[in-house]
């Protein structure tokens, strides 16, 4: 995936993750999965880890709220490097 395209995908959830909360047509997972396919990117740079942790850690608080079951997804996406999200999910 070339930077430019990573930047684009990132930007659309950072727009459709906060209104994911009032419900929407995909279930949680399909977004979490989503996310996922982002930080398993190699030229992840450390903003954009960062940014895919907070992203992540906005699901688990969606979910919580929602009172869905956790997320079966390994809770450590990414070496940690930069810091680690809320919920423990640790940065590039």
């Amino acid at each position: 995936m070339l930077h430019h395209q990573f930047e684009k995908e990132l930007t659309h959830l950072e727009l459709i993750f906060p209104l994911l909360a009032a419900g929407g047509p995909f279930a949680l997972s399909y977004w979490r999965s989503r996310a996922m396919a982002l930080s398993a990117h190699q030229g992840v740079v450390p903003s954009g880890a960062r940014r895919i942790v907070w992203l992540l850690d906005m699901l688990d608080r969606i979910e919580q709220q929602a009172g869905v079951a956790p997320s079966p997804l390994p809770r450590i996406y990414f070496r940690a490097k930069a810091g680690t999200g809320s919920n423990g999910h640790k940065s590039l």
